[in-house]
C-alpha cells in the first residue's frame, strides 16, 4: 500500500504541532488565522508558532483565544460558549 502524501497546507520539513480543540457545547466552528478549519471537537496539525483561534455557534458569544503550541506534547484546548444575550 503506498504511503499518502502530505497535505497541501504541510510542506515537507515544516515544523508542526498538533492541537485538540474542544468546545462546550460541541459542534462550534473552528477558525483558525481567518480560516474556517471543522467543528469540535477537532484535532489539527499547525505550523509552528502562535495561532489566533475563533470558535462560533449559532446563539453563542464568540470565543477567541491566542494559542502556541509546544512539539511533542498534549496541546489541548478546551473553551466554553457562553449563550448570547
Amino acid at each position: 500500500m503506498p504511503t499518502p502524501s502530505p497535505a497541501p497546507s504541510a510542506p515537507a520539513g515544516e515544523a508542526r504541532v498538533v492541537f485538540r480543540i474542544d468546545s462546550e457545547p460541541a459542534e462550534a466552528t473552528v477558525i483558525i488565522d481567518g480560516k474556517r478549519r471543522g467543528v469540535t471537537p477537532l484535532r489539527i496539525a499547525l505550523r509552528l508558532g502562535t495561532h489566533r483561534i475563533e470558535l462560533e455557534r449559532e446563539g453563542y458569544d464568540t470565543v477567541r483565544a491566542v494559542v502556541e503550541g509546544t512539539p511533542g506534547q498534549d496541546n489541548h484546548l478546551r473553551l466554553q460558549l457562553e449563550r448570547s444575550r
